[in-house]
């Protein structure tokens, strides 16, 4: 599909997909699924989305510390809509991690830490963190 006609498109059918190879150079990312309460309105799910963001980046940058901080203009949020979940994918647009195997520790230190602090971040998939992944979700952006 050409730019144009991708452009042309309405934002339900625009799709983003890239795979995540497992030895190279990758963006941070993060997978989250939240199962959401059946019938949940779109402002509230809009909100749940902005605090989950919000959440996961301040204890992510409590576990880096401030070498590494991260803002919520420093990533992209892509978003899958399910009326049983939410379905996050986090992206950092400036940090970068040698492979997903690097980042895959970081994802498995990151949930210690937060367990540390009787936390419970069930809701981050670290089976994302594995050979050749990909990523897919409409191209929404919170």
């Amino acid at each position: 599909i050409s730019a144009d006609d991708y452009s042309a498109l309405n934002t339900a059918e625009k799709m983003w997909f890239e795979i995540i190879p497992y030895d190279r150079d990758v963006r941070e990312y993060f997978d989250i699924d939240w199962k959401i309460p059946e019938g949940i309105s779109e402002e509230d799910r809009e909100s749940l989305t902005k605090d989950i963001v919000r959440e996961l980046l301040m204890y992510r940058n409590e576990f880096y510390g401030d070498a590494c901080t991260l803002s919520e203009s420093d990533i992209s949020v892509l978003t899958s809509k399910n009326p049983y979940k939410l379905s996050l994918h986090i992206l950092s647009q400036t940090t970068y991690f040698k492979s997903n195997a690097i980042q895959k520790v970081f994802v498995q230190d990151l949930h210690k830490f937060l367990e540390s602090k009787d936390l419970v971040w069930e809701n981050i998939d670290k089976g994302v963190y594995s050979k050749n992944r990909g990523l897919t979700c409409t191209s929404e952006k919170i």
